[in-house]
């Protein structure tokens, strides 16, 4: 397997020789990451495994054509990189992107090796500006302002339709009330007398009442 790590080392094929070991059915699992330009990325080469691991190559490709190799072995920790871009090193099996670039979008694959076989590890990069990170932010911001508006105001709905349901019987009573304590108006058929069907007492019968009012006082 030393032998093996030196010859790749001396011929700068880390690239082909990723490649020709996923040919042969490695388990491979596509991860997504996203950064902003100048932050750190770390690409973690994780031991799916319980063996040791003996070495590690990593390949980067995007769509500008850029081509980055990256090799360690851990026997004598031994290192070797073959890139176009800056920014990309390789610290013992992890990848180490910083600060990161545009440039840095694309592809990455890794490759460890141990005593019974290898498996693969793929990465799928973006990096964006902050300008467009920011619309992104807001539009997420607005559209859970909004939300939130309109969830207060169907709450404010309903709270005003259950007390309007609550208060309409006590104002039907409080009316029935107020109408029973009214007084009784005339009967629509109650018939009057008019000024000149009204009974005259004559000027002596006041006489005759106060002395009768006297005697019996």
């Amino acid at each position: 397997m030393v032998k093996h790590f030196q010859n790749v080392l001396k011929k700068g094929n880390l690239g082909e020789e990723i490649t020709n070991g996923m040919k042969k059915g490695d388990r491979k699992c596509m991860q997504f990451v996203t950064a902003v330009i100048g932050e750190k990325v770390v690409l973690n080469c994780t031991n799916h495994t319980l063996e040791v691991i003996i070495a590690v190559f990593w390949k980067f490709d995007n769509k500008e054509g850029s081509n980055c190799s990256f090799a360690w072995r851990a026997e004598g920790n031994m290192s070797s990189s073959k890139c176009e871009l800056t920014g990309i090193t390789l610290f013992r099996k992890d990848l180490h992107i910083f600060p990161a670039e545009l440039s840095h979008t694309g592809n990455y694959t890794c490759r460890y090796d141990y005593n019974r076989g290898h498996e693969c590890v793929e990465y799928n990069l973006t990096v964006t500006d902050n300008a467009s990170k920011g619309w992104v932010f807001l539009a997420v911001i607005i559209s859970a302002a909004v939300g939130g508006l309109l969830l207060l105001l169907l709450i404010g709905y309903g709270i005003r339709v259950k007390f309007k349901q609550r208060r309409k019987p006590q104002s039907e009573n409080q009316a029935w009330a107020m109408q029973s304590l009214q007084p009784a108006a005339p009967a629509s058929n109650t018939v009057l007398p008019d000024d000149d069907e009204r009974v005259q007492i004559p000027p002596d019968s006041y006489f005759i009442v106060n002395s009768w009012y006297g005697y019996l006082r």
